[in-house]
């Protein structure tokens, strides 16, 4: 499935100034911004999630879930960093999961991001209360 920067681009030019942008012009011209991001993503899990993966099978794991993220319209690195935290504290595709509904639909939703991330916010909690109950429900 392309990226949104992949669909950004003309169709037909309008005039002898027209500039057209083909699909691989447009992934060099963000392949440095998206490089730096995936660096310190990568620095990110490395500390935050020491037990996953490194080299190159950790790197083609972080571009397939930044891609994922931005399946579900998160543009933001601050969103997809927090979507690729989801995903290692709830596992691979948890939004698939058929336990995890309410994030499927939080992240499918039409809202915005910024109001779909705090949905997350809230399920969050709810899904470590229900994963890790607390020492009193436990008795």
């Amino acid at each position: 499935m392309p990226g949104a920067m992949d669909m950004v681009r003309t169709q037909k030019p309008v005039g002898p100034s027209m500039l057209k942008i083909r699909s691989e012009q447009m992934k060099a011209l963000r392949s440095v911004p998206d490089r730096e991001f995936l660096l310190r993503l990568r620095a990110h899990v490395a500390q935050r999630w020491p037990e996953l993966p490194e080299g190159a099978a950790g790197e083609a794991w972080l571009v397939a879930l930044v891609e994922r993220a931005r399946e579900y319209r998160l543009s933001k690195e601050l969103d997809i960093a927090r979507f690729v935290d989801l995903t290692c504290e709830f596992g691979r595709d948890f939004e698939l999961d058929p336990r995890h509904a309410d994030a499927a639909a939080i992240l499918t939703s039409r809202q915005a991001a910024s109001i779909r991330m705090r949905q997350l916010d809230t399920w969050v909690e709810s899904a470590r209360a229900a994963r890790d109950p607390s020492p009193r429900e436990q008795r």
